[in-house]
């Protein structure tokens, strides 16, 4: 399934809404919204291995300080770490202001050994975006790799790519529940709350597919039908 397939399927067979009717291009773009929200609460919902890249890498050019990090980028998170291939050395963190105020308080050039993550008010196309910081700056191209968690997809209102392939295939029909129950909350149908059930329940076996020792909460409540739901779906039922 792709972007535009998720929302013409969720138009139809929730709405029964077709490209005939005046409301469409309205409810096209409110269900995108919708769809958009069930991507980020799924990707959100467990550390699932498709949220990570095992080595980004970017390269801070000699003599300067920063390097602009990829778009999809989050945190490098708790775990995480900046390591110098080329020097087999890895990096200490400091606070972003710290490490701020070293490089206009204190600029040298050396062989890196601290970094921090943030961003500041930058000229040209990278204002504003998430920058890594080095201190000293390196007196060579330097290569820095390091693990790090993306954000989530943008859902685009196209066939792919459209944002929906970064989430295994086999629970995009998950994500349609989920676009459906946001659907509903936004016309406060009464039914909100079984078909939000059933977006969590997809969610839950998703987790016990791919997430080794996951069960479900001994008290969660499985609405009706969720299990004959997603065993027509092919997910294997423990629920």
């Amino acid at each position: 399934m792709d972007g535009k397939t998720l929302i013409d399927e969720v138009l139809r067979d929730h709405h029964g809404i077709d490209p005939d009717d005046a409301e469409y291009t309205a409810a096209r773009l409110r269900t995108k919204k919708n769809g958009q929200r069930a991507v980020t609460k799924c990707w959100t919902f467990k550390n699932w291995v498709f949220r990570y890249v095992p080595a980004g890498t970017v390269t801070i050019t000699a003599n300067t300080y920063s390097k602009v990090l990829p778009l999809d980028f989050n945190s490098i998170g708790k775990h995480g770490s900046v390591v110098v291939p080329s020097l087999r050395r890895e990096l200490d963190w400091m606070p972003f202001g710290s490490i701020l105020r070293m490089i206009n308080g204190d600029p040298k050039t050396d062989t890196p050994d601290h970094y921090s993550i943030g961003k500041i008010e930058q000229s040209g196309v990278d204002i504003g975006k998430q920058s890594i910081f080095v201190y000293p700056s390196p007196s060579d191209n330097t290569a820095l790799v390091f693990p790090y968690e993306r954000l989530a997809p943008t859902l685009l209102d196209a066939v792919a790519p459209s944002g929906l392939e970064e989430i295994p295939a086999n629970y995009h029909e998950v994500i349609k529940e989920g676009a459906i129950a946001y659907e509903m909350r936004d016309d406060g149908d009464m039914r909100f709350a079984e078909q939000y059930g059933l977006f969590r329940t997809g969610l839950i076996e998703m987790a016990r597919d791919l997430v080794p020792g996951i069960e479900a909460p001994k008290n969660w409540p499985v609405y009706p039908g969720a299990r004959r739901h997603y065993a027509r779906l092919g997910f294997r039922s423990r629920i």
